[in-house]
């Protein structure tokens, strides 16, 4: 049976009601909601492969979820799912741009080791398609990174 989550206070419900058991709010999407909202909507979910899916989503759009990196950026500093923090670092590399990219700067000093190989992996790959003077700045940061990162992988990777 299908499970639908409530957008007021993510309570479970069955597929075949039209309001919330808990709270009775509706549970159909505002009208008007874009796919791109519904995506940074449900960063939010409650359930890990949801959030994951979501961020994953996003980046598979690319420019076109420009509108969303406000909220990817809220989500990642709120999160502490260093998982859901690396898969974002993944779609900012495919939604692309210079705000993306320096955000996946501040992102390679992240304390996890996920995150942090998540960002060097991203910025490695999308490199040439960021604007000059932002592809000089993460070829330093690479660099940097390549020599005194504490996780041998990262270095490796950043090399």
């Amino acid at each position: 049976m299908l499970t639908r989550y409530c957008p007021a206070c993510w309570a479970e419900n069955h597929g075949s009601v039209a309001y919330c058991k808990d709270c009775g709010a509706a549970l159909a999407p505002p009208a008007g909601e874009s796919y791109i909202e519904m995506l940074s909507w449900a960063l939010e979910h409650p359930r890990p492969e949801v959030r994951l899916r979501a961020a994953s989503f996003l980046g598979r759009l690319g420019t076109r979820a420009t509108p969303a990196l406000p909220h990817l950026f809220q989500v990642f500093r709120r999160t502490e799912d260093v998982y859901l923090r690396a898969e974002i670092a993944r779609a900012l590399g495919e939604i692309g741009g210079e705000e993306a990219g320096r955000f996946l700067l501040l992102m390679a000093g992240d304390p996890s080791v996920i995150v942090r190989l998540a960002a060097v992996k991203t910025m490695t790959s999308c490199c040439h398609r960021l604007p000059p003077g932002l592809r000089a700045e993460v070829a330093t940061a690479l660099r940097q990174l390549s020599v005194s990162d504490p996780s041998p992988s990262v270095r490796e990777l950043a090399h």
